[in-house]
């Protein structure tokens, strides 16, 4: 695909469609699509990586690329015809009954486009961690394959805290065979614009996925989060759950949950809470349920997007809280609901201490 093609793609196929908008600022991409240049400074901050503590196994850097990925959505969305059209970082890497760290720098100016192709195998675990330093001015693509083999079960996390300068885009498409389990964590930050968005094919009969989403906005920034999982087989289950807070910020979150036919007996549960905490806020919260098959067993979806509970905050005041700590106890609350603190999580109660940080700067 040539760069003039690329430029001519929209950003999203249908932009007037509520049920497929994406509420993203595809504004801030324009000048990298445009002048596209090699990525140069790579970088990430040394201080969250050390809070987390968290030493990477492989950090993507550009590559030769003998071959690049087939993409089916490169030819219907700007950002993934650019992505592929600019790729420069390819890495593949088998994970079997052990955890890897995958550090995704951000260059200081220019493009990191990267692939990252992953079998998973037994009971792994992956932490993809986009740390960049505040200020970093470059642009970073990333698109992740992730293949689940049979009967394993994976724990997946994305960790991001991104420039407040410069924009991400993360596209993420996993594939469950029989029995496969997968459990996605996502914490969010801080970013100037960033677009996530995660795909799970439930291919195989007893197939598994939960995804929960951390999401905090301050200082402006705009996070935009597609979660959507596919119950294709029979005896499927899947679950969405999002909850997010913003200060002086922008979250959009759309959840989708589908079941096609032949998925008999599926589970399918979507839910999104989003919270606005001023007025200088804004949220927008989207579950939807697709349905095609005959015999789901169960599918529910809920959605919130209004301030904190005053009875609750009311509550906490009325015995000794001020405001501001009563607020910091429902946050956290929230965040710590959807995060089981068991061995391979310690490291998510330093990710909320970080979230609830970023909420609270000025």
């Amino acid at each position: 695909m040539r760069l003039e093609e690329v430029l001519r793609t929209p950003y999203q196929p249908l932009a007037d469609s509520p049920s497929t908008r994406y509420y993203t600022d595809w504004r801030a991409f324009n000048s990298y699509f445009e002048k596209p240049s090699p990525p140069l400074g790579l970088s990430w901050d040394e201080d969250l990586l050390a809070t987390l503590g968290l030493k990477p196994t492989v950090i993507l850097k550009p590559t030769e690329v003998a071959e690049k990925p087939l993409l089916d959505r490169a030819g219907l969305m700007r950002v993934l015809g650019f992505h592929v059209y600019n790729l420069n970082s390819l890495e593949k890497i088998l994970v079997t009954d052990t955890r890897v760290n995958v550090l995704v720098p951000k260059p200081s100016e220019g493009t990191l486009s990267a692939h990252l192709s992953i079998r998973a195998r037994g009971a792994p675990e992956i932490n993809v961690l986009l740390l960049s330093p505040e200020t970093a001015g470059g642009l970073t693509t990333l698109t992740i394959d992730l293949q689940v083999e049979p009967g394993s079960s994976t724990r997946l996390n994305y960790i991001i805290f991104d420039s407040m300068e410069s924009p991400t885009a993360v596209f993420q498409e996993a594939t469950l065979a029989d029995g496969a389990e997968l459990e996605t964590i996502i914490a969010i930050g801080r970013s100037k614009t960033l677009h996530l968005e995660t795909r799970s094919m439930l291919t195989g009969s007893k197939s598994k996925s939960y995804t929960r989403a951390l999401l905090a906005a301050n200082r402006g920034s705009k996070i935009t989060l597609v979660t959507d999982a596919v119950a294709q087989a029979p005896g499927t289950e899947l679950e969405i759950q999002a909850v997010g807070f913003a200060r002086n910020g922008y979250i959009a979150h759309k959840g989708y949950a589908r079941s096609r036919r032949g998925a008999r007996g599926s589970k399918l549960r979507v839910a999104s809470r989003l919270v606005p905490l001023s007025s200088q806020a804004k949220v927008y919260a989207s579950p939807v349920l697709e349905i095609e098959s005959d015999e789901p067993s169960e599918a529910g979806h809920s959605v919130a997007q209004s301030p904190l509970d005053p009875d609750q905050a009311f509550y906490l005041q009325a015995r000794g809280f001020r405001p501001e700590e009563a607020e910091e106890l429902l946050v956290r609350g929230a965040y710590n609901s959807l995060v089981n603190f068991k061995p391979g999580r310690a490291e998510f109660k330093s990710v909320i201490d970080l979230l609830m940080r970023e909420l609270n700067r000025v």
